[in-house]
């Protein structure tokens, strides 16, 4: 592999990668970027006013700082460690609208921890 190449695939693994939620499901690999489905990760942070929420806050301290969330679900997912034990997550799913002009954040707990927040359609 060239040098060149070598730069532009590791220019390529930092950007910041679309994923495809449709209907708040579960992410479908290869659909093109653009369409109204489409979801983009968000950084570390959401602000609500001039307080932040990141990644590790309790679902009790985003609450705090942003209040309730407009849609939430919860869902209990059985996955393995690497001895192939497996364990369960509990998995709490939020979508906050922060107004017009602004995207959805979708937020995602596992075990009552933050961590995910991917940003969504535009609001109108």
């Amino acid at each position: 592999m060239t040098l060149a190449r070598l730069g532009r695939l590791t220019s390529l693994l930092a950007a910041p990668m679309l994923v495809a939620l449709p209907s708040m499901g579960e992410a479908s690999p290869g659909l093109d970027a653009g369409g109204p489905d489409q979801i983009a990760l968000a950084s570390d942070g959401m602000r609500c006013g001039s307080r932040l929420v990141g990644i590790g806050d309790s679902k009790s301290e985003v609450v705090v700082k942003c209040g309730r969330a407009a849609y939430e679900d919860e869902r209990y997912e059985e996955r393995r460690d690497r001895d192939g034990r497996r364990y369960v997550v509990r998995v709490d799913d939020w979508t906050y609208n922060l107004g017009k002009g602004t995207f959805l954040r979708h937020l995602t707990f596992e075990n009552g921890s933050l961590r995910y927040i991917r940003a969504g359609a535009p609001v109108e």
